[in-house]
């Protein structure tokens, strides 16, 4: 049984060795364990987080909501407290941005304000890339894909 094992370690090991072609073993050693088509072929989606609660009760009031799609800058006015929207695919590369302005309504100082901007990759999970937190009239954040 001894006899056996040694030539079957010997066999499993060689295979292993042998298994891997040449691009394999660069893309080892530099870390790179992706698939190559995988990358070029990545597919990109943005969430945009707004949430901008202004003026109190009884009053008029609107913000208006700018950000980066698949089909260039957009932009809307709106009186909701929070607003959330997925877009894509988007390519590498892309500068994506979001911008909230108080139009109307005036700022709150008990309410911290936020926008948020994630981005996935494929069917990853999203990963926030720009956010800011402030009792501010306009907030603003962008990010360019690189990933």
């Amino acid at each position: 049984m001894k006899h056996f094992k040694i030539p079957m370690l010997i066999l499993i090991i060689s295979f292993a060795f042998f298994s891997c072609s040449k691009d394999d073993e660069e893309d080892i050693i530099n870390g790179n364990s992706q698939n190559k088509t995988e990358q070029s072929d990545a597919r990109y989606y943005v969430r945009y987080e707004v949430y901008m609660p202004l003026g109190y009760s009884g009053q008029t009031t609107s913000k208006t909501i700018t950000y980066v799609s698949e089909k260039g800058k957009v932009h809307f006015t709106t009186s909701e407290d929070s607003w959330e929207g997925t877009f894509g695919p988007i390519k590498k590369g892309t500068n994506v941005s979001l911008m909230s302005e108080a139009t109307s309504g005036g700022i709150r100082n008990n309410v911290e304000y936020y926008i948020r901007l994630s981005v996935s990759r494929n069917q990853e999970p999203f990963v926030v890339k720009g956010e800011q937190r402030e009792n501010k009239s306009v907030l603003y954040t962008s990010y360019t894909i690189d990933f």
